[in-house]
């Protein structure tokens, strides 16, 4: 019954581990060999099998009085050494009792061993863990992962609802992916498991793992994400309300269950200034409203931290940045931009009573929050949450091309306006004064497009208030239009393009979505660098 009949081939580690004589990390140590070498592995099952047979061979006693009554026999014989005893006589009277004591033991034993075998296998049956199929230990290591899955129209269904990320750094490995090694002990659990379960459910998660497991790749990968997600989050909740969850008899109604639990735990999460701000409100509506703007910050930030997560890296090697902040000419470029378009300068510390002024575009809480995760990217190292900032202020305050020549209209007197003109196409209010009713005062271009959407209804219409052809840009943007654009748009494009000449803000709104399309920047309008990777690397939430 050994494993090979070759001495050599004994493993004394391996047998003193399935003997339990080994420490915890020798153990761990044995079973980390075990779950990566298949040779030892079927070793350690082919002796695990053979001690458990062991452990149904009788092992009869003899009676308390077996040694003294066998040594009173013999006595006679042995008392006196100066006697020689006569062998004939010996063989006629002793050995006939020997033989008889002998079968007496060899019955006594056969009948311990049946008599053994029968009360085990009636009070101690074979486990059944013993008698399961090979074919289902690829399921048995993902069991932890099924619970409160019925089958894969749940699993859609919970990516559908968007309740889990599937962005996690680890997922459940597939058959062909390398596991993490399951012990023996935990395995043993697994299979147990599995096998105290109904027939119907062992049908059910055979079929749940054969249909995720045939899945393409890429959507395995991200199905196994949300599986984890979930999981993991079930295994977190109180006892009620995972019994909750378990206890709905269908996909629909579990799924009801799942968003029902995570709503009130949500809700019982939130800081104690926020639940007092609820109980305050009134009417459903504005209780409802007031929920989902807490939510929304709470998912973006979320988002946002779950990027920086995966993507930042700490800076032990010296000054690691992230793209663009490495390449000093984009550094630089970047630096110039966030001036322009946000009307800030950080490199200058912050003063509250000028700060939000023109020709600051951000608000006083956009603003600190640019200054605080620009000062953690440089003391920190936390680049790419500084990037992921930067891009939601571009895209909440676009910017458009500044006229080559001359500064960009910013006040009621720049020509083509005047405070009458301006005056004139202003509702009337009461006396109120001109400039106190101008909010983007001194903001490019944000006044330029309030006066343009306050012209729109005029019956004198406003000459264009920015560049809107070649030739009225800054030489930069001129050679970037003529060397860099141009040339890769197709005709059906350059003929839309042209057709918006004159018109502001059209024509430089073109300007920069078809920059975009050819994965181009417009310079002083856009970020610096290729807004793919701005795309990739910075954006928080579906791209």
């Amino acid at each position: 019954m050994k494993p090979s009949d070759d001495p050599e081939s004994d493993d004394p580690e391996l047998i003193a581990y399935l003997d339990g004589e080994l420490g915890a990390d020798d153990s761990r140590t044995v079973e980390s060999k075990i779950g990566v070498d298949p040779a030892m592995r079927v070793k350690a099952e082919e002796y695990k099998k053979t001690y458990d047979l062991l452990d149904y061979l009788p092992k009869p006693e003899p009676s308390p009085t077996f040694t003294t009554r066998t040594l009173t026999r013999l006595h006679p014989v042995n008392a006196s050494s100066t006697v020689v005893p006569n062998v004939p006589a010996l063989t006629r009277n002793v050995w006939p009792e020997l033989l008889l004591w002998a079968l007496a033991l060899v019955a006594v034993g056969t009948a311990g061993y049946f008599g053994h075998s029968l009360a085990r296998s009636y009070w101690n049956p074979v486990p059944e863990a013993e008698k399961f199929d090979q074919a289902d230990l690829p399921l048995i290591h993902d069991l932890p992962y099924y619970l409160g899955v019925d089958d894969l129209d749940f699993l859609k269904l919970l990516r559908k609802a968007e309740v889990f990320d599937d962005s996690g750094s680890a997922a459940t490995p597939t058959s062909n992916e390398p596991r993490e090694t399951v012990s023996l002990v935990a395995q043993q659990k697994l299979i147990e498991q599995f096998l105290n379960d109904s027939p119907a459910r062992r049908l059910q998660l055979r079929s749940l793992h054969r249909e995720l497991n045939e899945l393409p790749a890429p959507e395995r990968t991200s199905y196994r994400r949300t599986l984890e997600s979930y999981a993991a989050w079930l295994d977190r909740l109180p006892d009620n309300s995972r019994k909750e969850i378990l206890a709905a008899p269908t996909s629909g109604e579990r799924l009801d269950a799942v968003l029902r639990v995570r709503e009130r735990l949500w809700r019982e999460s939130l800081p104690p200034s926020q639940q007092k701000a609820l109980k305050t409100v009134a009417s459903v509506e504005e209780r409802t409203q007031l929920l989902n703007e807490w939510r929304r910050g709470e998912q973006s930030f979320r988002s946002e931290w779950e990027l920086t997560r995966q993507q930042w890296q700490p800076n032990k090697l010296g000054d690691h940045k992230a793209w663009p902040f490495y390449d000093a000419a984009l550094s630089k470029s970047l630096d110039e931009f966030i001036r322009k378009s946000f009307g800030v300068d950080l490199s200058q510390p912050p003063d509250r009573k000028t700060d939000v002024a023109a020709p600051c575009r951000l608000t006083r809480e956009e603003l600190a929050e640019l200054r605080y995760r620009h000062e953690a990217a440089l003391k920190e190292g936390y680049w790419y949450s500084y990037g992921a900032c930067l891009l939601q202020l571009a895209e909440l305050h676009p910017m458009l091309p500044e006229p080559g020549k001359g500064k960009p209209i910013t006040t009621v007197d720049q020509p083509p306006l005047t405070k009458e003109k301006v005056r004139s196409l202003l509702p009337k209010d009461g006396g109120t004064p001109i400039l106190a009713r101008l909010k983007t005062l001194g903001r490019w271009p944000d006044f330029a497009l309030e006066i343009q959407k306050l012209d729109a209804n005029s019956r004198e219409k406003l000459p264009p208030l920015g560049p809107c052809k070649p030739g009225e840009f800054g030489d930069e943007l001129e050679q970037f239009l003529k060397g860099d654009l141009l040339p890769k748009l197709s005709k059906s494009e350059r003929d839309k393009f042209d057709h918006l000449q004159g018109k502001w803000p059209e024509y430089p709104r073109m300007l920069i979505e078809l920059a975009k399309a050819k994965n181009l920047s417009v310079p002083g309008a856009m970020l610096p660098g290729e807004p793919k990777l701005w795309n990739e690397n910075f954006r928080i939430g579906k791209k």
